[in-house]
């Protein structure tokens, strides 16, 4: 299903074994990873280049859910 070259700490494995979860990940992982930028976007020197990656996964959020 998805091949790595590594395990992710064991992550890569544990969705393999649980579709439900791969379901979860592909959903709202997006949101996940916007939460996380959304922490280091009030950072002066980097508020642009956070601000680049919050746009992109703007962009990403709506397929996700399709």
């Amino acid at each position: 299903m998805m091949e790595l070259p590594f395990e992710l700490f064991g992550f890569t494995r544990f969705i393999e074994n649980e579709p439900a979860m791969m379901a979860f990940v592909a959903s709202f992982g997006v949101l996940i990873a916007a939460f996380i930028i959304a922490l280091f976007i009030r950072l002066p020197l980097l508020k642009t280049f956070f601000g680049i990656i919050a746009g992109g996964l703007a962009l990403a959020l709506f397929p996700g859910f399709a």
